[in-house]
């Protein structure tokens, strides 16, 4: 006889249901200054900024701990945070640190980090960082650090654990892409806590990484006396999240957007300029549409600035576009402005593509904060080189001439920097990914044209009422 064993219903079990949402933390703005001081508010902004230089303003591990302290909230919650940034230890030294917060409690994973006096601005760091991360229904990555626009993300230089003077580590846009990629993780939001990481060229290079992005065109400001230091100030928005798991990314995009505007709207807020003067959601699938009407808007403009007359006008439109804290940065809305206003659309034979840059606008910042000083801006920055101003060359030549250099001397130390400058410039433009070959073309005549022309003339210009003596 067949011997029957009997069924357990316990013998297959369900593999555990995935987190709701894995919220990953990189923070990678480290120590401002090893010494310990304490940050004194002043009575203007130009007073507290001096008062922040030399102290200990460590972003990083500010917003490791205000993380750290949701822990207990995260008690049964399907929301796990999994944070990375740089922390200072008993014995004084700033270190990588890796850490797991979920249901009720903080794992400290530091001891899985491929070292503890890496960068985070190693690409491969990052990569480690993402494929690390728990596996979640829903992933959002926020990421802090310096941001320069097309060049990159910065975060002081780490030797030893130590801050390693006043240099940077540095990744590319290219670099912060391909890590994620390579990674193989799913993101469904990006929030890019930085400056100027709502520019065309730092969005279309993450089109494949993440469909919905979060990021300002303009400068964001760390607080560094607040209980929430990040610009955005997302603590609330995390509490949300905890709260409320079911939330889209669309919603929390949403709920973070208007609490940072809230926040920056408050007049108790320790720096006058501090945390975000704009903030906006991004649809990085739709940036696509903007690809061929960019491409032939560029090629128009660079074979116009052949065009002595077309030339001017198009530096007119340039020079009165509404600039961000970087005056290469410009409003993309407010150039088409005024390139219409001054008849170079008309010239160009460009009224129709510029119609279409307008309408893909539309399909950008459907959520979007703007202060005063930008209500009437759109949602996207572009790069259009400006070059310094007369005011500026003005002040460098009047410091260099104050310390006892000959004027042409400084005229042509100031030429060349400005050279050099630009053509490193131009070749980190130019490896920028997903940038129409036109509008690098359109860029690329422009820095020319300043090296060439422009500057020269505001050299000149600046040195009329410089006593040569």
């Amino acid at each position: 006889m067949a011997t029957i064993h009997p069924t357990h219903a316990h013998t297959a079990q369900k593999p555990a249901a995935k987190p709701k949402y894995a919220v990953l933390v990189y923070y990678g703005i480290n120590p401002a200054d090893p010494d310990k001081k304490k940050v004194k508010l002043g009575d203007s902004w130009d007073e507290t900024m001096a008062n922040l230089r030399g102290n200990e303003v460590n972003a990083s591990d500010h917003m490791l701990k205000a993380l750290k302290e949701l822990a207990p909230k995260t008690k049964g919650s399907p929301v796990s945070f999994f944070v990375e940034g740089y922390e200072q230890n008993k014995s004084g030294k700033w270190r990588a640190a890796r850490y797991l917060i979920s249901n009720g409690k903080v794992e400290d994973q530091s001891n899985r980090l491929p070292g503890r006096n890496i960068s985070l601005f190693d690409p491969a760091a990052l990569k480690d960082f993402i494929k690390s991360a728990p596996e979640a229904e829903k992933t959002m990555f926020f990421f802090g650090a310096h941001g320069g626009g097309f060049p990159g993300f910065q975060g002081e230089t780490m030797t030893n654990g130590k801050r390693g003077g006043n240099t940077f580590d540095a990744m590319s846009m290219g670099d912060f892409s391909k890590s994620i990629s390579d990674s193989g993780r799913r993101l469904d939001l990006l929030d890019l806590d930085t400056c100027f990481g709502g520019q065309w060229e730092v969005l279309s290079p993450l089109r494949g990484v993440s469909p919905h992005i979060i990021a300002s065109p303009e400068a964001t400001f760390y607080q560094p006396t607040s209980t929430d230091p990040s610009p955005q100030a997302i603590i609330p928005s995390m509490q949300k999240l905890i709260q409320d798991p079911s939330l889209s990314t669309a919603s929390l995009a949403k709920h973070i957007i208007r609490n940072a505007a809230a926040n920056a709207e408050e007049e108790h807020v320790l720096l006058p300029d501090s945390t975000v003067k704009t903030l906006g959601f991004y649809d990085t699938a739709a940036l696509a549409s903007l690809d061929k009407p960019m491409d032939k808007l560029g090629y128009a403009l660079a074979e116009g600035m052949d065009h002595k007359k077309t030339r001017k006008l198009i530096l007119k439109a340039a020079d009165n576009a509404l600039s961000y804290a970087q005056s290469d940065y410009k409003d993309l809305k407010s150039f088409l402005h005024y390139l219409k206003k001054y008849g170079v659309l008309e010239k160009t034979g460009m009224k129709d593509t510029a119609r279409e840059i307008k309408h893909a606008l539309k399909a950008q910042g459907s959520e979007m904060y703007k202060n005063e000083d930008f209500e009437d801006a759109g949602p996207l920055s572009v790069f259009v080189p400006a070059g310094p101003s007369e005011n500026e060359i003005k002040e460098a030549l009047t410091a260099r001439v104050k310390s006892g250099e000959k004027l042409s001397t400084a005229q042509l130390k100031f030429h060349r920097s400005f050279s050099q400058q630009a053509e490193s410039i131009g070749a980190m433009y130019d490896s920028v990914p997903n940038v129409s070959g036109g509008w690098k073309r359109f860029a690329d005549k422009l820095l020319h044209l300043l090296v060439t022309d422009v500057v020269p003339q505001r050299i000149a210009s600046a040195s009329i009422e410089l006593d040569p003596a």
